[in-house]
């Protein structure tokens, strides 16, 4: 699979998670990943990525997160013109029926349930952004 022009964005609070799913990400050759550790700063990031002509390609929210939490974010980046096409994929430990559908509904392109392992998280941007 070829994810070379991927440019992924990660955002949770939890510098673990945040490196375990860089490391995955890197091993699909997914090499052009920027990290942030809150909402507000997922949100600023991504805001000056689309102000310089590079949007993300593909967007990983972590759900529970403090001040800003990730359903907060995926709603304002999905209600934002420039950021509304960008797939969303929500990841969490967080196994409800209920959360994962009002993931959905709200835009999330897919949710991930931690622990992320390399074949899901392949068999999920394959679907999203091919191959």
């Amino acid at each position: 699979m070829k994810f070379e022009s991927v440019l992924a964005v990660v955002i949770d609070d939890m510098v673990a998670s945040r490196a375990l799913l860089i490391e995955l990400l890197r091993k699909m050759n997914v090499s052009n990943v920027r990290e942030a550790d809150s909402g507000e700063r997922g949100l600023n990031l991504i805001r000056e990525l689309v102000k310089a002509g590079k949007p993300p390609t593909l967007i990983f929210l972590d759900l529970h997160m403090p001040g800003m939490n990730g359903m907060e974010v995926l709603k304002k980046l999905k209600a934002d013109p420039d950021t509304s096409g960008v797939p969303v994929i929500m990841v969490s430990a967080e196994e409800q029926s209920t959360t994962i559908l009002e993931s959905i509904e709200e835009g999330a392109a897919n949710y991930i349930v931690k622990p992320l392992t390399e074949q899901l998280l392949s068999e999920k941007l394959s679907r999203l952004i091919g191959s």
